[in-house]
């Protein structure tokens, strides 16, 4: 009876235990398929995050380069405006370089850029890359005061002056700096108005002529009625003067 006992209890215990392997089993069974999964799960979403960022850099890099493109486009339409204006106005226009010595004294400039219309309003040509001093030595310091001045403080300038080193002539100008408060390029835009000034100054001379010759004639106008009064005088008493030459 009692070896029956012990086969059946170890018959109920080999089945437990047979149950509890096969429980474990089917258990870590679930959870390397579950962990499976998830892995799957896990690395089709990493999966679609880095395709949707690829095709978010993707989409981020065609507007990048369309931005691009339209930048290039409006910067050549720019240039292209630039270029017409440039060529085509009447009034002269030029880009210089001030040139400081150690003590940031503007002694000269070099020219950079000129458009058509600087040759004819100033008289000089191919300057492009050369230096003031080489073409008008004896140009008057007043210019690269006033132009170092612009560069110096930053601030553009409207004025009118006469260049005698360039046959005499007169300009009306605006001067302002260009590339930068660091620098030391300024545009100049300007009209020759040499005829302008030498009309006024005709017109000046005349109207100083007019009123001289009318001074005189006021003058003369003057005398003629004090001549003219005197006569007068004579004519109504003839007798004082008759007596006058008598007594004489």
């Amino acid at each position: 009876m009692q070896v029956q006992r012990d086969v059946k209890f170890q018959s109920k215990m080999q089945n437990l235990f047979t149950a509890i392997i096969g429980a474990s089993l089917l258990t870590l069974l679930f959870a390397l398929a579950f962990a499976y999964f998830f892995y799957r799960e896990t690395q089709q979403r990493l999966k679609n995050l880095v395709n949707l960022e690829i095709l978010h850099l993707l989409e981020t890099q065609e507007e990048m380069n369309k931005q691009l493109l339209l930048a290039n486009l409006t910067l050549q339409v720019s240039k292209e405006r630039y270029l017409t204006l440039f060529e085509s106005i009447d009034e002269g226009f030029c880009i210089i370089e001030m040139i400081f010595d150690e003590h940031e004294k503007p002694v000269d400039w070099h020219f950079l850029e000129v458009n058509p219309s600087f040759e004819k309003q100033t008289g000089l040509r191919d300057i492009v890359g050369k230096r003031m001093r080489e073409l008008a030595p004896d140009h008057e310091e007043y210019w690269f005061e006033t132009y170092g001045k612009v560069v110096l403080t930053g601030e553009p300038v409207r004025f009118v002056n006469e260049a005698k080193a360039l046959d005499s002539r007169w300009f009306d100008l605006y001067a302002f700096q260009v590339g930068g408060r660091d620098s030391r390029k300024i545009a100049v835009l300007f009209t020759n108005i040499t005829e302008r000034k030498r009309l006024n100054q005709a017109l000046q001379d005349q109207n100083t002529e007019l009123k001289s010759a009318r001074l005189l004639a006021e003058n003369a106008n003057l005398a003629n009625s004090a001549f003219l009064s005197s006569m007068s005088h004579e004519l109504r008493f003839p007798f004082i003067a008759i007596l006058g030459f008598a007594q004489l």
